[in-house]
């Protein structure tokens, strides 16, 4: 969920040859970044800024950078646009305008600035390109295609070089082969065994995959290579937090701990360590120290991370005013959709519906699958949850309903007991007996109260079941036997009677031999009679009509069990409703009866319920 709170792309702040091999006059806060000190470079490139420097527009470039990989894209954009302002020409400035417009999805614009950038640099200026080649992994999958050229244009450039081979695993990434990626990290080891960014990027996407697939694995892997950049260089920071999310992930809390603060510690306690580790906190479920932990960073400053992060704990700590609050100011704080995650949409529609304000959790759940589609599904999740809570609420219900049929196993033996004692005339042994009885009488109905009180609880849950599981069958692809079902159940749980009744027989219609359906229309008919005490209306003939339709032509013999019970059932009805349909006294029509009795006593001759029908007209017949 909090993918772009907690992680930031290794090769992404992997930077140009000057980093590695030579002194130049950025090198410290180039370096700063590469740590992940992001609060002291910014310092220090400001600091640098109060210089004039001749490369000014580097600065902004890098300030750009910092603030983009932040999430503050808005901000990024100015620092490009005041680089290219001191510097028209500036290669740099236009990859990273490039990367704003991909942004904000306005890819003519783009491509204009990436163009500008890659003729300015005529495949010479490392820095250019692959700031070109980042921008455009930015993009959907034909500016991909485009980073993909630059990237190998530069690996073929210089084969020794481990950075290109950096770059290319991102591209493997964001193509989703993981595999290819892996290659082409274990290349850039071999070109520079020491180059301990690659070990602590393949660390990092074996966390990415085991996040995916929850394959340990990919964790231990992930560990391993984090231990070897650790090895390579103990003053490397990103190792550490890296190590702690691999770490968060296998739930070794502990071990997590450790590293997480142990990068604080490293970085200086820069604001986004904090925030990864108060990120750390919420995702350990740790959430009143998530909690703490912000408010003590918004001494300083607040951030829509941490806006963000804040909603979430105080949702999980069910603290919905609190947690709206945060969210609320977070939406407020953004300003464009296009910044904005499917996940928050999802965190806002949980406060509401904990809040009781279906349709504002229905409009937020809406805006999060039309960001991110697969997310339909959630309404299946949602569905279970309180699916869960009425399972559970049974249980517990069934505890009272035994204790209150011991009550009664109680009851019955002392009142056995206290008949023995009447019959010898024991006065002192019967009331003992009957103060027994009457104190497991009483246990007994306070068991049935308390089973009632429990019970109660059921129904507005069920109430919100059938409500998402609506929404699962408006957002199925396709139409489902089993999300029918599960609709139509939860609506006759939740004492939806008149709106079960289609959905039941769209299951029928999708497995007209599913039995289930029909004892369930048959309960719901029986509510509906219940329900009706002014007229005499047979609710149940349509679903006996449909029992016979659906199981009366096959031959007796082969009717599996189930069948017969419901067919028998079906009979009986239409018996009953032909030999008396207005339920007057004396209207009876046994000839009309008679072909469903036959039909009843052809599946079993020893059917009890239909004897008092059959028996009178037997007698009337004579």
């Amino acid at each position: 969920m909090l993918k772009r709170v907690v992680i930031f792309c290794v090769g992404l702040l992997v930077f140009g040859k000057a980093t590695l091999y030579a002194q130049v006059p950025l090198d410290e806060p180039k370096q700063l970044i590469l740590y992940e000190k992001f609060g002291d470079a910014e310092d220090k490139l400001k600091e640098i800024l109060t210089q004039a420097p001749k490369n000014i527009d580097e600065v902004y470039y890098l300030l750009g950078m910092i603030s983009y990989r932040q999430d503050a894209f808005d901000k990024a954009k100015e620092y490009f646009q005041t680089g290219l302002k001191e510097r028209s020409t500036s290669g740099l400035n236009m990859a990273g305008m490039g990367m704003s417009m991909i942004k904000d999805n306005k890819l003519a614009e783009a491509y204009d600035f990436l163009g500008k950038a890659l003729a300015r640099s005529k495949g010479k200026d490392f820095d250019v390109d692959v700031a070109s080649a980042v921008a455009y992994l930015e993009g959907g999958p034909a500016e991909i295609g485009e980073a993909k050229k630059i990237l190998y244009a530069l690996k073929d450039r210089d084969a020794n070089d481990p950075r290109p081979h950096i770059y290319l695993a991102d591209y493997y990434k964001k193509q989703g082969v993981p595999e290819l990626a892996i290659e082409e990290y274990e290349k850039a080891k071999e070109l520079a065994p020491d180059f301990v960014q690659a070990y602590a990027a393949l660390a990092e996407l074996y966390y990415e995959e085991g996040k995916k697939t929850g394959d340990g694995n990919m964790l231990n892997e992930g560990v391993k290579n984090a231990n070897e950049a650790i090895s390579k260089d103990p003053n490397f920071p990103p190792s550490y937090r890296i190590r702690g999310e691999l770490n968060l992930l296998a739930k070794r809390y502990e071990a997590a701990r450790d590293d997480l603060k142990k990068y604080v510690s490293m970085t200086d306690n820069d604001l986004r360590a904090r925030i990864r580790y108060a990120s750390f906190l919420f995702l350990s479920e740790n959430y009143k120290e998530a909690i703490t932990e912000l408010e003590d960073i918004s001494k300083d400053t607040v951030t829509n991370v941490m806006l963000r992060l804040k909603g979430m704990s105080y949702n999980k700590m069910g603290d919905q005013a609190k947690a709206k609050g945060a969210m609320d100011e977070y939406f407020g704080r953004v300003t464009k959709e296009d910044y904005i995650l499917w996940q928050d949409y999802q965190v806002m529609g949980d406060i509401y519906r904990s809040m009781g304000d279906l349709a504002k959790a229905d409009e937020n759940y809406g805006k999060m699958i039309l960001k991110n589609s697969d997310m339909a599904v959630y309404f299946e999740d949602i569905a279970k949850e309180y699916e869960a809570q009425t399972d559970a609420i049974d249980n517990e219900a069934k505890k009272y309903r035994a204790a209150a049929n011991a009550a009664q196993t109680d009851v019955q033996k002392h009142f056995d007991a206290y008949n023995e004692c009447a019959k010898v005339n024991d006065a002192a042994c019967a009331d003992q007996n009957k103060a027994l009885m009457d104190a497991a009488a009483e246990k007994g109905k306070e068991a049935l109260a308390k089973r009632d009180e429990v019970l109660a609880k059921q129904l507005p849950i069920y109430k919100l079941e059938a409500h998402y599981r609506q929404k699962v069958v408006e957002m199925a692809e396709s139409e489902s036997l089993q999300n029918f079902y599960r609709l139509a159940r939860a609506q006759y749980n939740a004492e939806m009677y008149s709106e079960s009744i289609p959905n039941f027989k769209k299951v029928i219609e999708m497995k007209p031999d599913y039995v289930p359906p029909y004892n369930y229309l048959l309960q719901v008919a029986n509510k509906l009679e219940d329900e009706d005490k002014e007229s005499m209306s047979w609710y149940v003939k349509e679903p006996a009509e449909m029992i016979i339709n659906a199981f009366g032509s096959k031959a007796v013999g082969s009717l599996e069990s189930s069948e017969s019970k419901i067919l028998l059932i079906g009979y009986e009805i239409l018996a009953n409703y032909n030999f008396n349909p207005t339920g007057e006294e004396g209207n009876y029509h046994c000839p009309e009866a008679k072909p469903f009795v036959d039909k009843i006593f052809a599946i079993d001759a020893n059917y009890s319920r239909i004897k008092n029908l059959a028996d009178y007209c037997a007698e009337v017949n004579r």
